[in-house]
């Protein structure tokens, strides 16, 4: 049952090729306002979920609306919804007023209300002084912005953003998520963005779709699909992790000690686990020390066998018998770093261990 703030509906909706499946039946629907992200590796679903969103392929089953209204049938040019291309598709033949013109000119809106509504949208964007550029004389950062002002110039009901930022370097690709993420809530705009990349899809997104080989794995905010990923995929594919499997032994109140696959004690809470479990800390959880203390469990000797040095903190590896665990450590901490070859002992809170299923 949808809530009355939704603007779009997916119910059982199956996308095949032929024989090959790209989509099991997946349903979710997204609300007013909201940015949802469809993340995921390459073959995952995500973009042919898109294309069938936007009009571009119909979907082998189930069902798609937009304001309750089923677009079954509906072209793409006639469902009012915008569409941010990875490689932008601007018209390199024609200003930047008339790329935003283009839709526009198909709606056959009257000339004065094209002039006013890119004035607008080039406000928007910024970039009001840049409107008989042609497109090769702009910068990346400056192209991307056109292309989304181009699909906010219909005013449309939905923003679909197919990997817009995969072509920008590193650092003008990290100031667009801002600046991205402010334009279109600023706006008003209900987004869906395509992202393989992690950073991208926790930095901007009230909520995450994953998805891997066709199917959905957890549906979250941000913070929900870091902190308690469903499964092992979600656990590894979103942000760096320990994974390992543990045998739970005694359970006390709502607390359990397993014993994991390296022979040592961790304890976790316990919510009606089953006897085998794989369960997940997340590197920055854990604390290198330099003895155990008392610590029975949380708690293991290794030894230090790389550290990559990453600017304001360090990854460090540390073998212990039969696991390698990784660690995110503040480069500065202590004044002293983690060096290969050194003897410590790592260390982590319960509730940093979180129980996942098997992918």
């Amino acid at each position: 049952m949808s809530s009355p703030d939704t603007l779009l509906s997916l119910r059982s909706v199956e996308i095949a090729y032929g024989n090959v499946v790209a989509l099991r039946p997946s349903s979710f629907d997204v609300r007013e306002g909201e940015f949802v992200t469809l993340l995921g590796p390459s073959g995952s679903g995500k973009t042919s979920l898109l294309r069938a969103i936007a009009g571009f392929l119909q979907p082998s089953g189930g069902t798609i609306s937009l304001r309750g209204v089923s677009l079954s049938g509906v072209p793409p040019h006639k469902r009012n919804i915008g569409l941010v291309f990875q490689n932008y598709a601007l018209f390199p033949h024609l200003n930047v007023e008339q790329n935003i013109a283009f839709g526009l000119e198909m709606r056959k809106l009257p000339e004065t209300e094209m002039r006013s509504r890119i004035a607008d949208v080039l406000r928007y964007v910024q970039l009001e002084n840049l409107g008989k550029r042609r497109i090769h004389e702009l910068s990346g950062g400056q192209q991307q912005r056109i292309a989304i002002a181009r699909a906010l110039a219909i005013r449309p009901d939905l923003l679909l953003l197919d990997e817009p930022m995969s072509n920008l370097d590193a650092q003008l690709r990290t100031s667009m998520q801002g600046e991205l993420r402010a334009l279109l809530r600023d706006a008003g705009v209900t987004a869906i963005y395509v992202t393989h990349n992690q950073e991208e899809a926790l930095s901007m997104s009230d909520r995450i779709v994953v998805m891997s080989s066709g199917e959905i794995r957890q549906i979250g905010a941000p913070s929900e699909i870091y902190s308690q990923p469903r499964d092992t995929f979600v656990a590894s594919f979103v942000g760096q992790s320990n994974i390992f499997r543990a045998s739970i032994g005694a359970c006390t109140g709502e607390r359990c000690v397993a014993r994991a696959e390296w022979g040592g004690d961790v304890e976790l809470a316990a919510n009606g686990l089953p006897a085998e479990i794989f369960a997940m800390i997340r590197p920055e959880r854990i604390r290198i020390q330099a003895d155990g203390g008392s610590e029975k469990t949380n708690s293991v000797e290794g030894r230090i066998s790389h550290v990559s040095y990453l600017g304001n903190h360090q990854m460090v590896k540390v073998a212990v018998p039969g696991y390698s665990f990784i660690v995110a450590q503040p480069a500065n901490e202590g004044g002293a770093q983690a060096m290969a070859g050194q003897r410590v002992w790592l260390q982590w809170p319960a509730d940093a261990v979180v129980p996942v299923r098997p992918a």
